[in-house]
């Protein structure tokens, strides 16, 4: 389960383009790894288009806002 959900990170990044549009390269799952918790990178990869509220996040994953909530607050603190 742990390697998929960063394997969907790779892929999510790399359909949403940006500065760093994801690698397929071990170095980067070895990055993320230490960035995100496998929680945290299938949060990420539910993420809809947009600015979105935790509610619609949560909506879009099947889970309490509340949880949403906390695991985007400690996205942003890193």
């Amino acid at each position: 389960m742990t390697e998929k959900v960063y394997r969907q990170l790779c892929d999510t990044m790399t359909r949403r383009g940006g500065t760093y549009p994801g690698v397929d390269i071990p170095e980067f799952y070895e990055l993320v790894a230490e960035l995100f918790t496998p929680e945290e990178a299938g949060v990420n990869n539910a993420l809809p288009p947009g600015l979105n509220s935790a509610g619609v996040i949560a909506a879009e994953m099947g889970r309490q806002e509340q949880q949403v909530l906390t695991l985007l607050e400690q996205m942003a603190d890193k």
